[in-house]
């Protein structure tokens, strides 16, 4: 990083005993063929003792060291506004990055200032073969998906449109995501991504899916990918992006199968823990509602879009979902 220069790009990494994840993530953001960055780490207090691994006897490392478990989505928010970089990029721990990571993604993100988000391919970290995502789709019902989560890689298109960029591995034009209020913080953790996303795209803004570039991602490695933990934010946090962001000549089309996918979902889910997990999900989801809803005027405020420009964006099959089906579109 130039002495007396705001870098180009500060990486968010948020921790919450990320184990021998995060020393791997720390060593691939140092290896970067782009060096004009900053790194903080935010450790939403940690009990193992990950944190020993950020090198900060690197200037252009930073650790935010928490006194509360307060979130994914708040510690990234502190972060961002710690740094005054044009772009920020959140990236889980349990990643791994290309060492062209940063180039290609600036490369993509500096020609058009109506990109405000842009996503990598992700890779399973435990089979090269699959990706762990291509961009996050949203259907019409309400549910976003990591498109092809699990399937085998083929030749995509190297730069795409996505409905939203996974955060696991993001960059953001600092300026909007400060401007749209960063990730909601009500949600702690999960889909704040997809409802960024949403928000973005409602503010009439652009968000990529860069294929010229990949991370490896464990997925849910340290909450574990359906623990009741996860399920219950999960089924929540969706419940409330779809009230808090869908216009209302839509959600007419939307809520009522949004009401009984996520009754199916609970009823034929196997586990008894994640079944109850679902069950307080919906619960909390609904009973929340008329409170998120009056976010509804924060967004009607910053919209840019027309119902049918984003109604372009939405998946309408329903069998897309089902298969984890990759919806991009071509950049517009």
């Amino acid at each position: 990083m130039n002495e007396g220069k705001n870098p180009i790009c500060c990486f968010i990494i948020v921790s919450y005993n990320s184990g021998h994840y995060l020393s791997s993530c720390l060593r691939s953001i140092q290896e970067q063929n782009e060096t004009d960055f900053q790194v903080i780490v935010v450790d939403n207090n940690s009990t193992d003792n990950s944190k020993d691994a950020i090198p900060l006897e690197d200037p252009r490392f930073t650790l935010m060291d928490m006194q509360k478990n307060c979130g994914f989505a708040q510690a990234n928010n502190l972060a961002a506004a710690k740094t005054k970089a044009p772009y920020i990029a959140t990236i889980n721990p349990d990643t791994y990055l290309a060492a062209n990571w940063l180039t290609n993604m600036l490369a993509a993100a500096k020609p058009n200032s109506q990109v405000t988000a842009l996503g990598s391919e992700l890779i399973c970290m435990d089979d090269h073969n699959r990706w762990d995502g291509m961009g996050d789709a949203y259907s019409i019902a309400g549910f976003a998906w990591r498109g092809g989560h699990k399937k085998k890689r083929v030749t995509v298109p190297a730069i795409a449109e996505t409905f939203s960029s996974c955060a696991a591995a993001s960059l953001y034009n600092r300026a909007v995501f400060m401007d749209l209020g960063g990730f909601d913080e009500e949600y702690f953790c999960y889909c704040e991504d997809v409802d960024l996303g949403f928000r973005m795209r409602l503010a009439g803004y652009a968000i990529l899916q860069v294929n010229t570039t990949f991370a490896y991602h464990a997925g849910s490695a340290i909450s574990g990918p359906k623990s009741p933990f996860s399920l219950y934010h999960a089924t929540r946090n969706t419940i409330w992006t779809l009230f808090k962001n869908m216009p209302p000549a839509l959600l007419i089309i939307s809520l009522l199968p949004h009401i009984i996918l996520n009754i199916a979902k609970v009823l034929f889910e196997r586990c008894h823990k994640a079944r109850a997990a679902r069950w307080r999900g919906v619960w909390h989801g609904f009973k929340g509602a008329p409170r998120i809803i009056r976010k509804r005027v924060i967004n009607k405020s910053q919209r840019r879009c027309t119902v049918w420009q984003l109604a372009k964006r939405f998946c309408w099959s329903p069998v897309t979902p089902l298969k984890r089906g990759i919806v991009l579109f071509p950049p517009s």
